[in-house]
């Protein structure tokens, strides 16, 4: 008895042994599977955490590019009020002030992502319509510097201060996978992103410029912006409806029908910005509001908005590139006489100052055909007279639209010599390295193949490349004149407009530049000059004058006195040509009372030879801003408001 029950115990605890092993073993088994769970939670886990890195730093790229082509047509869309240089002499300033207003926008609101690209997208639609209204009125106020500023306050900074608010937003959900990295606090989010659209901005603008209109750029921009917010919305309700409420991740708040209404404004003001003025051209001859103005043609150029267009107020027909006057001639109506082409004479002197390159006395020179090399074209009023007077002449002008303008709205024949539609700097350069012998190689491809033409080196060249205020500043320096002197006859006369203050730095750089490359030179201004006995009107901006600048490698350089065929009948010709003598500017007044010039010295350059332009310089560009502002109130001057607010 004992026995047998010894024997069943046995047997149950082997029994249970068994068991117990077999129940180990399968837990030894199954302990590395439940190791393994976890193990691809956390996989899944960040391979979902990349996932939205990559897509959070997708849409901070892409807001920054779109961000970087808006700032462009920002400064773009003000430039036929104001010009380049006092559009863009306060922007960055701007612009930084608003990236940073970002961060209070982002510490002190409860902004939602959809209001902010709604926003984005309400004020990029209404830019087109804000710079024109806000800008004109802002330029009304009469000052170049704070007229921009002004503006840009109501059409750049709500989109860059929302812009960055959003990516300082979108780069503060990474910074919980980067352990709060400081360099992507906001404040250092808006100084990068706004370091990182200027740096790209000159890039972009090689890519858009000319190709699409800044106003088509800003409502395009806008569509882009309301669809990432539709996007956003659709994303927002999609986590409504797939996330599991929990006490660490409640359900977001529900959207209604009126959450979408904001959705409309943009749509709205993207359809006004299309039908109206600026982006809207009408059909030309069109006529301004007032009834003072009249647009004969106008185009989005190389340099600009270029405008032929008609002062019905004083009677006079003008080409104008942004806020500049290329030229003007008066129209019947006007006290001037009228020539076969139905226009009058110039309404600046200046041109007809340039002609009086002709009247440079020139004793060893044959009256054989004589070649003109215009290098600037405007309206054409010095080309013109040249080709009158029997010059051959060859035109090299950037803008195809001005050489367009020119000929069919101003009377410019077409050039005897040629026209060359491109960069001045690089059809000088490459010409000037083939002269030899008095005649220099001119590449042409035809038909029949690429042919090299050897041409004579030019009697005149007329350099008049001043525009807005200032000037390209690689067409000013020792090395571009040098080029230039290759291309004259050895007693050729080269003749430079320049309008600017006299004694300032940009005056006295381009004389003491001149004077580098050629022995002789003179200048002479336009202005009025009164009978004698008489004091010429008192004017707040005298000292503002378009000065011509004559120099050539001749020892000497007088002129003629003019005879009745150089006046070509023009009673303007015959007053400027007749009182040359008493326009001359003295180089004492040219320079001035500067010891030396504005900004970081040139090391190892002492005397007159510190106001020497060379190939990369870029001084004159810093220095003509002051200028460039002085001229924006000289074309206020000329011309009323209305004028200009027409384009």
């Amino acid at each position: 008895m004992s026995t047998k029950s010894n024997k069943r115990n046995a047997n149950a605890a082997s029994s249970g042994q068994k068991s117990q092993s077999k129940t180990s073993a399968g837990n030894s088994s199954a302990t590395p599977n439940n190791k393994d769970k976890p193990s691809a939670s956390r996989t899944t886990a960040t391979s979902k955490s990349a996932t939205e890195m990559l897509a959070i730093a997708g849409k901070c790229l892409a807001l920054a590019a779109g961000l970087t082509i808006a700032s462009i047509s920002f400064q773009e869309v003000l430039h036929p009020l104001y010009g380049s240089v006092p559009t863009s002499y306060h922007y960055r300033k701007v612009t930084l002030g608003a990236a940073m207003l970002s961060v209070p926008l982002g510490a002190f609101t409860g902004l939602s992502e959809q209001s902010a690209l709604t926003g984005i997208a309400s004020f990029l639609a209404a830019a087109p319509l804000s710079a024109l209204w806000i800008g004109s009125w802002a330029a009304r106020l009469g000052s170049a510097t704070w007229g921009p500023v002004l503006t840009q306050v109501f059409i750049a900074v709500p989109v860059w201060c929302l812009s960055t608010f959003l990516i300082s937003k979108w780069m503060s959900l990474m910074s919980t996978h980067t352990s709060g990295n400081p360099a992507i606090s906001p404040p250092a989010v808006a100084f990068q992103l706004w370091s990182l659209v200027h740096a790209f901005e000159p890039i972009m603008f090689g890519q858009i410029h000319t190709r699409i209109r800044p106003t088509t750029i800003l409502i395009n921009l806008s569509s882009v912006a309301g669809a990432a917010c539709g996007i956003s919305y659709v994303s927002y309700i999609n986590n409504y409806t797939t996330i599991t409420p929990s006490a660490n991740s409640p359900r977001p708040p529900r959207t209604t029908w009126r959450s979408y209404i904001p959705l409309v404004i943009p749509v709205l003001l993207a359809q006004i910005s299309k039908r109206t003025s600026p982006h809207l051209i009408p059909n030309e001859p069109w006529t301004s509001r007032g009834g003072n103005v009249r647009v004969l043609a106008r185009s989005d150029s190389m340099t600009g908005t270029v405008v032929v267009a008609e002062n019905l107020i004083d009677n006079f027909r003008f080409l104008r590139c942004d806020h500049s006057l290329l030229g003007g001639a008066w129209m019947p109506g006007s006290r001037g006489k009228i020539y076969s082409n139905g226009l009058g004479d110039s309404i600046y002197s200046a041109f007809v100052v340039q002609e009086a390159v002709r009247l440079v006395d020139r004793s060893s020179h044959s009256k054989s055909q004589e070649n003109a090399l215009a290098i600037g074209l405007g309206i054409g009023v010095a080309a013109g007279a040249l080709e009158a007077h029997g010059t051959s002449v060859t035109v090299v002008e950037i803008d195809p639209a001005v050489y367009q303008y020119a000929r069919e709205y101003f009377g410019l024949p077409e050039p005897t010599g040629g026209a060359f539609l491109e960069d001045a700097r690089g059809w000088v350069d490459t010409r000037a390295s083939t002269v030899q012998n008095g005649r220099y190689t001119e590449h042409t491809t035809t038909e029949e193949g690429a042919q090299e033409i050897s041409k004579e080196l030019f009697d005149y060249i007329i350099h008049d490349c001043f525009s807005g205020g200032s000037v390209p500043t690689m067409l000013f320096s020792n090395g571009f004149f040098g080029a230039i002197k290759k291309m004259l006859k050895d007693d050729g006369v080269l003749a430079v407009n320049f309008a600017g203050k006299v004694g300032s730095d940009p005056a006295h750089a381009i004389l003491n530049t001149l004077l580098d490359v050629f022995p002789t030179c003179r200048v002479f201004h336009d202005k009025i000059v009164p009978p004698p006995g008489q004091e010429a009107p008192a004017d707040e901006h005298a000292d503002f004058l378009n000065m011509v600048f004559f120099c050539t490698s001749a020892h000497t350089l007088t002129f003629k006195a003019p005879v009745d065929s150089d006046m070509l009948e023009s009673p303007l010709r015959e007053h400027i040509l007749n009182t040359m003598s008493q326009r001359e500017v003295s180089f004492a007044e040219i320079r001035g009372n500067s010891t030396e010039p504005a900004g970081k010295p040139l090391p190892g350059v002492e005397g007159e030879r510190r106001w020497v332009l060379t190939d990369g310089d870029g001084r004159l560009g810093e220095w003509q801003q002051g200028t460039a502002l002085e001229h924006w109130s000289v074309m206020r001057h000329v011309m009323k408001d209305e004028i200009w607010e027409t384009y």
